[in-house]
């Protein structure tokens, strides 16, 4: 099931976006292609909206980190 609702209700901002993605990138696009792109471009500003909410922790936390301990013998070499 698709849907494209406009979460933020700036459908102008939107599409003024969308013309400049597609005009900055310079690559020849037909009517198919455009209605699949902002078809796309949509769904990932209503993701986008979704997930960028007031108070959500953005602290990035570092991977822990493992060093191989050399064997009994092997630090040597």
């Amino acid at each position: 099931m698709t849907t494209i609702e406009d979460t933020d209700g700036d459908t102008e901002s939107r599409d003024h976006e969308f013309g400049g993605l597609l005009a900055a990138s310079g690559v020849p696009v037909s009517d198919a292609e455009t209605a699949e792109l902002r078809k796309a471009f949509d769904t990932l500003c209503n993701l986008a909206a979704r997930v960028r909410t007031p108070g959500r922790d953005w602290t990035v936390k570092p991977m822990p980190s493992f060093a191989a301990t050399p064997r009994d013998g092997e630090a040597d070499i």
